[in-house]
């Protein structure tokens, strides 16, 4: 067999001639530094399945600004319960929206701007943890536009409700931002009608296992009476949920630890394997097979 008649062969002095493969797009690295797509996976998933981490909330419920938090935790050094920062293949998308709350002299915080509803699947941010042991995992956090849980809740089969079904089903652990500032808003009502609406559509359609609430917003004031309500119907679709709250740090008197040991109580739990129950059916054989006849026949 001649090699050379491959249409797809090499010669290897090709190969020193090119110096290296490229893309079309003439990239070294079959990563850009931006969020990753679903073609993209195929790459990080190559040796070990990715930990998929999704957040569920409204439009403007803080959920691109808790991923912003937890990024500039790590950029400095902070760890996530046992995990430490080990690398990134989205570090141009971590940066795009983690440069809103980087703060200089004299500024105040500027939040990340409204995540775009275009597309049918969230862009995923990628991070690479590691343990005092260099036990490593891939970690995925889709940040997904509010709008599309929003149109899940009115019709659960809606072409724009695509994205968030997809978060909600894939993901090991899913995240549901409550908005303290909606809630006690002028529109509380419909706010708080939207969230109810969201938690019971995902126990419904995507399971009750590895799902928590969280308090975001959480340096506003908030109705205890309001907190009791949503936290009551929370636990009553997800029994062992966790409810956690979070918010930034006061202008006034800034407490930033106590943000970061909120943000790694979160993302702890976020952060942990979910294991996976599996039901084994029995075969129906009724009908005559005569393989199954002799299925526990000792």
């Amino acid at each position: 067999m001649d090699p050379s008649k491959c249409p797809h062969f090499v010669a290897p002095n090709a190969i020193v001639a090119m110096g290296a493969f490229r893309t079309e797009d003439d990239e070294l690295f079959p990563w850009t530094g931006r969020p990753l797509g679903l073609i993209d996976l195929r790459f990080v998933s190559a040796t070990r399945r990715p930990h998929l981490v999704g957040i569920a909330g409204a439009a403007d419920a803080g959920k691109t600004t808790l991923l912003c938090l937890l990024f500039l935790a790590i950029y400095r050094g902070r760890r996530i319960g046992p995990h430490t920062f080990s690398g990134s293949f989205t570090l141009q998308g971590w940066e795009n929206i983690a440069r809103h709350l980087q703060l200089n002299a004299g500024e105040t915080i500027k939040f990340p701007p409204h995540t775009s509803q275009n597309g049918r699947v969230p862009g995923l941010l990628h991070l690479g943890l590691s343990d005092d042991d260099r036990n490593r995992m891939d970690v995925l956090l889709a940040d997904a536009s509010g709008e599309w849980f929003s149109a899940w809740t009115d019709k659960p089969t809606s072409e724009k409700a695509a994205g968030a079904r997809w978060t909600a089903d894939h993901s090991d652990k899913l995240l549901i931002a409550a908005d303290t500032d909606a809630l006690m808003g002028k529109k509380g009502g419909v706010s708080r009608r939207e969230l109810e609406f969201l938690i019971r559509r995902i126990a419904s359609d995507s399971g009750t296992e590895g799902v928590a609430l969280v308090w975001t917003k959480n340096d506003l004031p908030r109705d205890a009476e309001l907190s009791n309500t949503i936290e009551d119907l929370f636990r009553s679709c997800f029994k062992d949920g966790p409810v956690f709250a979070i918010g930034v740090p006061e202008q006034e008197n800034p407490d930033p630890d106590k943000t970061l040991q909120e943000l790694e109580v979160i993302f702890s739990w976020a952060f942990e394997p979910r294991s996976r129950t599996i039901s084994l059916t029995r075969p129906d054989h009724a009908a005559f097979d005569p393989f199954m006849a002799y299925r526990d026949a000792s």
